[in-house]
């Protein structure tokens, strides 16, 4: 009985190897996607033959040194269950690394647009406008016009703002 538990052993620890080696490996190439999904299509046919012909598992579980075909079960599970939690920690990890990319872009463009903001502002209140600060003025009106909550342009006389997207006071 000890050698034929050594066969399950061996597989396991095999199984375990290949999942360890194929989850650090680098992403979702895709080679790594058609692995992944004939794997996928094999667990599902083997599930099915298992509902099917119960005996079949049974038969392979005293095969490779399992005294039941439900521990087998339980043993293959333990892997996908592995495998599963390692890809659910890479693809959060990949998720948070372009969180953190989008979000420091985020934060520079809008430093740059209230930087530029800024410039007009203080070049109009100068009055020394040239022609680049008049372009430059009309692309940040034009910028902060998009941006919901903010209203620039100089009062028409009637009590609305020329700037302001939705043309209320």
């Amino acid at each position: 009985m000890d050698n034929a538990q050594t066969v399950i052993k061996v597989i396991l620890i095999v199984a375990m190897v290949l999942v360890t080696v194929a989850l650090t490996r680098a992403g979702a190439t895709a080679r790594h996607q058609a692995i992944r999904r004939l794997l996928i299509i094999a667990f599902m046919v083997a599930s099915l033959l298992a509902i099917i012909f119960p005996g079949v598992l049974t038969n392979i579980a005293h095969w490779v040194g399992v005294g039941r075909g439900t521990d087998l079960l339980l043993y293959v599970l333990v892997i996908a269950f592995c495998a599963y939690i390692a890809t659910s920690q890479r693809r959060a990890n990949i998720l948070n690394r372009k969180i953190t990319l989008l979000t420091r872009e985020l934060a520079l463009a809008e430093a740059r647009s209230e930087a530029r903001y800024a410039q007009v502002g203080a070049a109009a209140t100068t009055g020394t406008t040239t022609g680049t600060d008049t372009a430059a003025a009309a692309d940040t009106a034009a910028a902060a016009d998009r941006r919901p909550g903010v209203a620039v342009g100089s009062s028409d006389g009637a009590g609305t703002d020329v700037g302001s997207s939705d043309g209320a006071a």
